[in-house]
């Protein structure tokens, strides 16, 4: 389900960006391509139709991110709250700029509302493209991290799969374990904001920030239905690069851990080989003998179901020990002597009347038995 509100979300930012698109360049080049006032009325009513329900798409994106994603939906709006508020103005602008350009015929009035069209037009495509650019860079990790080149104007998150630890087994006819995934995430930020020494109300976030919202949007992140929701358990401050006339120069390195657990359970094969194979008895050695009773079988049956078609059952072989008669769902035994009766040397299972079997009842029957 994630995967599908993610393909939703992202078809509706699409729709924003290709379809909005279009209305914040005619705004832009508003006051330059339209110098008189009929060609300004012309790219006026060239959006006049679209422009307020392009915008909704806008709307729709941001209502199922709070639905879909409400943690990643609370950290940008945290991380972001000044452009996106900017943005919300800008966008009242717009429409203020086309809307009540025309209630007046007045010269000024239409040039301020013309300008204040224009000028929001040319922000939101601005501030869109500085939001987008102040979000941090996620990469995988390279190949070689001490020749990376960071070129991101604030940092990159590096993920990397650190490896599993594995508990003892469960179950000892398969293998089944509860298996821990690790996940690191190396984080390169550039000296930036109050926390480097920068002015208490500087635009830009301090690694402080920056780390917790990277654990916010991890925390809680489920990589995949089979998995529990990934927590972090480490977090740790690595190094300052000081290096000179690098691409690292003056960048602090933190380190964070994630943990997912999962079961590692073995992949079933069914097997192509009898389950059962005939054995052979101790030669000279009877399954019953008069005085001894039932001796311990050499092979034994484990269950076999049978059906009381008469009073008596005929397990299809002589020389039998060791019987025992259930139910069909295996919760009842019954009791011999009591229930039935055997007859180890014939291999036949007789009921009494006044047991506790059934009329043709259907049993499990387990019994050894001999060559």
């Amino acid at each position: 389900m994630p995967t599908v509100w993610f393909m939703i979300v992202s078809v509706m930012i699409a729709a924003y960006v290709v379809l909005d698109g279009f209305d914040l360049g005619a705004g832009i080049i508003y006051l330059g391509a339209a110098r008189t006032t009929d060609e300004r009325l012309k790219v006026l009513h060239s959006i006049g139709p679209v422009w307020d329900g392009n915008e909704v798409w806008l709307l729709a994106a941001g209502g199922t991110l709070y639905f879909a994603y409400p943690q990643l939906y609370a950290s940008a709006f945290s991380g972001f709250y000044l452009p996106l508020m900017i943005v919300l103005w800008l966008l009242m602008l717009r429409g203020i700029g086309i809307e009540l350009r025309s209630h007046m015929g007045n010269p000024v009035w239409q040039g301020f509302f013309d300008v204040v069209f224009c000028l929001s037009s040319a922000l939101l495509a601005i501030f869109f493209g500085a939001a987008l650019g102040n979000v941090i860079e996620v990469t995988h990790f390279p190949d070689r991290p001490e020749v990376y080149e960071l070129r991101h104007r604030v940092g990159v998150a590096m993920v990397i799969f650190l490896g599993s630890a594995y508990s003892k087994e469960y179950d000892v006819g398969n293998v089944v374990q509860e298996r821990t995934m690790e996940f690191g995430v190396g984080i390169r930020i550039r000296d930036l904001g109050w926390a480097f020494g920068g002015p208490a109300s500087g635009p830009s976030p301090g690694a402080y920030q920056i780390l917790e919202g990277v654990r916010v949007a991890l925390t809680g992140f489920q990589p995949n239905t089979g998995c529990t929701k990934m927590r972090p358990t480490r977090e740790r401050f690595v190094q300052r690069a000081i290096t000179k006339n690098s691409m690292h120069e003056g960048t602090w390195v933190y380190e964070m851990r994630f943990e997912t657990r999962t079961a590692a359970v073995e992949e079933y094969q069914a097997p192509t080989f009898p389950l059962f194979v005939l054995g052979t008895a101790n030669e000279g050695l009877a399954m019953y003998d008069a005085a001894e009773g039932p001796r311990v079988p050499a092979i034994t049956v484990k269950v076999e179901s049978l059906t009381f078609v008469t009073d008596t059952l005929s397990l299809q072989r002589g020389d039998i020990g060791i019987v025992v008669v259930k139910s069909r769902d295996l919760a009842t035994t019954y009791i011999e002597q009591l229930d039935y009766v055997v007859d180890y040397s014939a291999g036949t299972v007789t009921r009494f009347s006044n047991g506790a079997i059934a009329s043709q009842a259907t049993v499990a029957v387990s019994y050894g038995y001999g060559n």
